[in-house]
């Protein structure tokens, strides 16, 4: 166990939120599927809220993760394809 919070700690921070709202999200739905069971009701808005906002934020980390590896070049080619027209470089 202790091997495995020092892995965890070295990780980058990126990574270590990732896997945290990985583990959330199939926790609150082991969680709520179980809930459902038990009351015979189902937190439709509450589900829709976490799953969003979670779904939102390893989307978010996936694109910074993303743009921050790509170089500069590859970036701004995908950013003309993306708008349509050609985006002018600042010199440096």
């Amino acid at each position: 166990m202790i091997k495995l919070m020092r892995k965890l700690i070295s990780l980058p921070a990126l990574d270590r939120y990732v896997i945290f709202s990985i583990t959330f999200t199939i926790v609150y739905t082991i969680v709520e599927f179980v809930m459902t069971l038990v009351t015979g009701i189902s937190h439709d808005v509450l589900t829709e809220w976490v799953y969003k906002f979670f779904a939102g934020e390893v989307i978010m980390c996936a694109l910074i993760k993303i743009f921050k590896l790509a170089p500069k070049s590859t970036v701004i080619e995908k950013l003309e394809n993306a708008i349509g027209f050609q985006v002018e470089e600042e010199d440096e």
